[in-house]
């Protein structure tokens, strides 16, 4: 089957669509219907998007929709998944550069923050994981999505942790990655939300085994000498009982 052409717009026109959105004038014609879908979703939500608001925003042929992802349900699972790709990829690029996994969680909380909570590209993931929840179909691809995401973390965490266990690496990156899912839902409901707190917090209070820890041939802090047990803490406790409430009275 040949690939249908796609309409040209007259000259000095340029073709729009629903959302008052331009249609993508670079990509390949695959790559415009996604971004297109992805969009409009972000702004009017999944249950309003049809493949001809799609083929508008895209400035294409709706048979090029169809011919591209047979579907109106297969489109918007390819892309309310890439967009997600893109959206963790940032988190993932932040830890990289951090010195330890706290100050990795708060960088990630702090780029979270600064993100415009009113963006249609946030709402794409509340979209994506409802959506998911309402057509088992879409699960196992947005568990996948989730998936990568959390495996896409785990090198970095292994390097900042390097006495964690692989265990406790999978705990780190499901941690990490439910924690910015779940500020991120917060915030849409709460756009004025301070999200500073949390990244002082985990700044603080989130280390991996060896996390800042110093190498085992270099003497302990100060502060581990005071907490070390001394001479007088091996004691044996004193009981008083009635023999001792004697040898107190003749005394």
């Amino acid at each position: 089957m040949s690939e249908p052409t796609e309409p040209q717009a007259a000259p000095g026109q340029t073709r729009g669509g629903p959302g008052d959105g331009p249609p993508r004038a670079t990509g390949t014609t695959r790559e415009r219907i996604l971004r297109a879908a992805a969009d409009l979703v972000g702004e009017l939500g999944v249950g309003a998007i049809t493949t001809r608001a799609v083929s508008e925003r895209a400035g294409v042929n709706n048979a090029l929709v169809h011919y591209h992802f047979g579907t109106k349900g297969a489109l918007i699972v390819e892309a309310l998944v890439a967009d997600m790709g893109d959206w963790m990829a940032e988190p993932e690029r932040t830890l990289a550069d951090a010195t330890s996994v706290g100050a990795g969680g708060a960088a990630q909380v702090r780029w979270l923050a600064g993100l415009d909570p009113e963006d249609p590209r946030t709402r794409i993931l509340v979209e994506l994981t409802a959506e998911a929840l309402r057509d088992r179909a879409m699960l196992p691809v947005v568990s996948g999505a989730l998936r990568d995401f959390r495996e896409g973390l785990k090198p970095t965490l292994a390097a900042l942790a390097p006495g964690a266990s692989a265990e406790e690496i999978d705990g780190l990156a499901v941690v990490l990655a439910a924690l910015l899912d779940g500020l991120a839902f917060h915030r849409m409901l709460e756009p004025d939300l301070d999200l500073e707190p949390a990244a002082s917090v985990l700044a603080r209070w989130l280390h991996a085994p060896d996390d800042h820890e110093p190498p085992s041939d270099e003497p302990a802090s100060e502060a581990e000498s005071r907490n070390r047990p001394g001479p007088e803490d091996h004691r044996e406790p004193r009981h008083d009982g009635p023999h001792d409430d004697q040898e107190r009275t003749q005394e």
